[in-house]
């Protein structure tokens, strides 16, 4: 059976076994029936699926009683992608109760766990809503740099974007002919109305990119410089990212900088993980500084 012909439901079930095998090095029927409440026959069947599939795979170890990965896998249905893994683990410390996780969790994690922000889903309805029909959407909007703090808007929502921490919706704002970033958790209330109906101006900011040119701190020494290329993956002892100007300023933040200005104006070129800006002069010229 090809991979392309499974049934979804199915091939759910076979990316689990080929899932534990990779990360957990063994499974069984009873991890498989628990994982997606079905019975030993289709757990069986399951698992004798996927040895037809990939038969290099795995071979049942009569010791253990299960399934063990073979010195030859190799997967065929997923990436090998460790960071797969690693979002499994995040899912864990924000839902350590969650059925709908692969990771056969045994042994001790700790992370920092956001507070999640207050979002209604009235206001992800009708923003979405306004996202795919192109809707003027009138909402009351609480400013953190207004005088009033809520504010009547009328915006045309064209893009989400995620900065790490918080969503927020990228629209056209009527009456100050403008795009803006408004954060998802400070809508009041939110009404898609009719579909606007002006071509809206190009938003440069979205459409055109800036480049960061990341490296190690030259003041480390040579020890944790190459400690730092090796964490980044640096190519020639660099890291360039290719970011929407729009993002800019998060991208920043997110790799530990300040994007805000020192009282010379200028954003210090310096990171809390060691990493300065390379194009500092152009970056800054980007965030429209100079």
């Amino acid at each position: 059976m090809g991979k392309y012909a499974l049934k979804d439901a199915v091939r759910r079930r076979w990316e689990f076994i080929e899932f534990c095998l990779n990360w957990e090095g063994k499974v069984g029927r009873k991890r498989l029936q628990e994982a997606f409440s079905i019975s030993p026959q289709q757990a069986t069947n399951d698992l004798n699926g996927y040895a037809d599939l990939a038969p290099a795979n795995m071979h049942y170890d009569p010791r253990q009683k299960t399934y063990v990965r073979s010195e030859k896998f190799s997967p065929v249905l997923s990436e090998d992608d460790p960071h797969n893994y690693l979002n499994y683990l995040i899912d864990r410390l924000q839902n350590p109760t969650s059925r709908d996780n692969w990771i056969d969790y045994t042994y001790r994690l700790e992370g920092i766990v956001p507070r999640r922000r207050q979002v209604s889903g009235a206001v992800i309805r009708e923003i979405t809503k306004g996202l795919r029909e192109g809707r003027l959407v009138s909402a009351k909007y609480v400013s953190l740099t207004s005088e009033s703090q809520t504010q009547e808007k009328e915006i045309v929502p064209v893009a989400m974007g995620y900065d790490g921490h918080r969503w927020h919706v990228r629209a056209y704002n009527i009456s100050k002919d403008r795009f803006s970033d408004y954060v998802l958790s400070r809508f009041a209330s939110v009404h898609a109305k009719e579909i606007y109906p002006d071509i809206l101006p190009d938003d440069a900011d979205w459409s055109e990119t800036v480049e960061i040119h990341l490296k190690p701190n030259s003041e480390l020494s040579e020890e944790r410089r190459n400690a730092i290329e090796f964490e980044y993956d640096m190519t020639n002892g660099e890291l360039v990212l290719n970011v929407k100007r729009a993002m800019l300023f998060y991208h920043l933040r997110h790799y530990g900088f300040n994007p805000f200005p020192s009282d010379d104006g200028k954003m210090r070129n310096e990171s809390s993980f060691s990493l300065v800006i390379e194009n500092i002069d152009e970056i800054e010229a980007a965030l429209r500084r100079r």
